[in-house]
């Protein structure tokens, strides 16, 4: 099996037909035709059912695709790791965050990077495990950085961080403790909070702290968008851990104390996988994130 069969696998699955498959690979419509029949004839299955309207993938397909999309990134990385060698810097990085940056200035650092290596382009990536999706992409190569909360498993990766911001109680005007100065974890057994999804670092840190606590917890709507978080509590769907000091208008904000209370920092940090198998446009951004601020030391990970 070569590339070039897997080029013309993804063209027809992303472009639905074979007639835009070979217009996507400036072939004729005959030769996609044929270099696909003589590729289901060597793996001895249809990767595609032809109707009328579309070249709709099988579950062999649908498999094969999952590798394509894999190996083609791959290749594609080898060449521009060649391209490095020999050019400096150039190619692809991909860069993976979150839905939040705080504290960091990313448009800056990236503005900064960018106007020292103008041959590189920057493609930012989100995920939907949030957090947990970046450090697992990492590890796999799927991105070259992330800009994640790490607090969970590391193999394969290491992080430095670069900053931390407190995270704070939002209460809705008219919830019995909206009037206090300050509240334990335990003040709000049995409450039905607003949370970011599983797999997201400030969901796994405010989970953890009430575990800490004794304090169990239970989402009544999970918000991906970390910024909507106080309107969503505005609305009265429940208290939220919050992340950042700036004010949430017309909602209360007691200061959390007690057991578990120093936990609740939200951590942002810088992750790679370990310096053997970094590209060097990898450890060009990552030197200039770490010239950007002063961060605090983070033990890394083995690479297993």
């Amino acid at each position: 099996m070569e590339l070039r069969q897997l080029e013309l696998v993804l063209a027809v699955a992303e472009e639905g037909t074979l007639s835009q498959a070979a217009a996507r690979l400036h072939v004729v419509q005959s030769a996609v035709s044929a270099s696909l029949a003589s590729l289901e004839r060597e793996l001895g299955t249809p990767l595609f059912v032809r109707t009328p309207r579309r070249a709709v993938p099988t579950d062999a397909g649908t498999a094969l695709l999952e590798v394509a999309r894999r190996t083609l990134a791959e290749a594609g990385r080898a060449r521009e790791v060649v391209r490095e060698a020999v050019d400096g810097l150039r190619g692809t990085l991909t860069v993976g965050t979150m839905t939040t940056h705080h504290p960091l200035d990313l448009p800056a650092l990236l503005g900064r990077f960018a106007r020292s290596h103008p041959a590189v382009h920057l493609e930012l990536r989100s995920d939907p495990e949030g957090a947990r999706g970046l450090v697992t992409k990492v590890a796999s190569g799927d991105l070259d950085v992330a800009l994640a909360s790490a607090v969970g498993d590391l193999d394969g990766v290491q992080s430095v961080r670069l900053g931390a911001s407190p995270m704070r109680l939002l209460l809705a005007p008219e919830h019995p403790l909206a009037g206090r100065a300050t509240v334990t974890l335990a003040d709000l057994r049995g409450e039905s909070w607003v949370c970011a999804p599983r797999g997201f670092g400030n969901r796994q840190i405010a989970d953890a702290a009430c575990a800490a606590a004794g304090v169990p917890r239970r989402a009544s709507l999970e918000v991906a968008q970390v910024h909507a978080i106080p309107d969503f509590v505005r609305a009265g769907l429940g208290p939220a851990l919050h992340i950042g000091d700036d004010p949430a208008p017309g909602l209360a904000s007691p200061r959390v104390v007690g057991p578990a209370a120093e936990d609740l920092v939200w951590p942002v940090d810088l992750v790679t996988r370990p310096a053997p198998h970094q590209r060097a446009v990898t450890k060009a951004f990552a030197a200039t994130v770490l010239t950007a601020g002063a961060p605090s030391g983070r033990a890394a990970a083995p690479d297993r």
